[in-house]
């Protein structure tokens, strides 16, 4: 279920995001997805800091009445872990942070990483290099899915070109990649987990999914976090 919180000429408040928030855990939705954020890291500050107390709570709340947060970790390529940077409304504790992975299974170029922030990791689409995502350069191989195919197939705006519109015969379908693409598939694994056991709660289902995933060694991967999630691995958990 979509919850608006951009006006149709863009550029959403932070109050309309937390009412957002607020609502969806007012209705009991299982589980809200962001993938959206101010961009670029954001560096500690007066302002910066009392915005992200204020996420926290609003979002700490929703957990506690049973709303899973994911969202998405970012799309600047930045280091979470160093110099205390942030992004909002994803670094807080309450939200499951996603970074994103390529079809090879490595950290994709653009994503955003970072022990301190990073939970889990999900497909995002495109590859670790920009070269190897064109095709080109020396860590291509010749098993490598091709450009824009490397992608996460989307629903997309039908008054925009598609790559794909004359290969599909319609508009309203693209190939693209992000941080925004890798969080909703958590989101989806967390309303698999919740069909399977509903009567866990938020954080139980976050810790659930963290230990069915995969291709790290403990939860604290500056890159994937807990692992690049797995939904037969964690469905299983729950036999």
């Amino acid at each position: 279920m979509p919850i608006r919180v951009f006006p149709a000429e863009g550029g959403a408040t932070f109050g309309d995001i937390l009412k957002g928030i607020d609502y969806a855990a007012e209705i009991d939705a299982d589980v809200a997805n962001f993938s959206l954020g101010i961009p670029g890291v954001q560096e500690p500050g007066v302002e910066v800091n009392q915005l992200r107390a204020n996420v926290q709570r609003v979002f700490q709340s929703a957990v506690r009445r049973g709303t899973v947060i994911t969202g998405s970790a970012g799309n600047d390529s930045g280091n979470l872990q160093q110099g205390g940077g942030l992004t909002l409304p994803n670094s807080v504790p309450a939200v499951i942070t996603v970074s994103a992975t390529p079809p090879a299974d490595t950290l994709s170029f653009y994503s955003n990483y970072g022990t301190s922030d990073i939970d889990v990791a999900a497909p995002g689409g495109w590859y670790e290099t920009i070269p190897r995502t064109l095709g080109e350069g020396p860590l291509s191989e010749p098993g490598d899915i091709p450009f824009p195919f490397n992608g996460v197939l989307s629903t997309w705006p039908t008054n925009l070109n598609s790559s794909i519109s004359e290969q599909i015969g319609t508009q309203g379908y693209d190939y693209i990649s992000g941080t925004s693409m890798a969080a909703p598939q958590v989101a989806g694994l967390v309303g698999l987990v919740r069909g399977a056991d509903p009567s866990l709660n938020a954080n139980q289902v976050e810790s659930v999914i963290k230990q069915g995933a995969e291709l790290a060694d403990g939860a604290s991967d500056p890159e994937f976090g807990a692992g690049r999630v797995n939904a037969a691995n964690t469905v299983d958990l729950l036999d």
